[in-house]
């Protein structure tokens, strides 16, 4: 089947900016999934929160992170900031930024 012809071109105006968003997306999701594992918010909080502890602990601290049950690290981040852990916590510890606060 062909693509429709409006007026000339294969996308219209609208059609091209949507096709650019779905690129960038994707981009950002491929970019995060070789980055990280994973695509997940707390999934990606998880590994650099495992990568960090890695890092500072040497060789114990690195086998200590690698064995930790992905359930402890959550019960240890929902515990600190005294919160449930949601995606939205998991992309404010990951980006280092200040958890958002339940609206009242």
């Amino acid at each position: 089947m062909l693509p429709v012809d409006w007026g000339g071109r294969i996308f219209g105006g609208s059609m091209r900016l949507l096709a650019i968003v779905v690129v960038l997306a994707a981009a950002v999701g491929v970019f995060a999934y070789f980055r990280y594992g994973t695509i997940a918010p707390c999934g990606m909080m998880r590994a650099k929160i495992r990568a960090q502890t890695a890092q500072e602990g040497g060789n114990i601290g690195g086998f200590l992170a690698s064995v930790t049950p992905d359930g402890v690290i959550d019960a240890m981040i929902a515990a600190q900031y005294n919160k449930p852990v949601t995606p939205a916590l998991c992309m404010s510890v990951l980006f280092g930024e200040q958890p958002p606060q339940p609206a009242r």
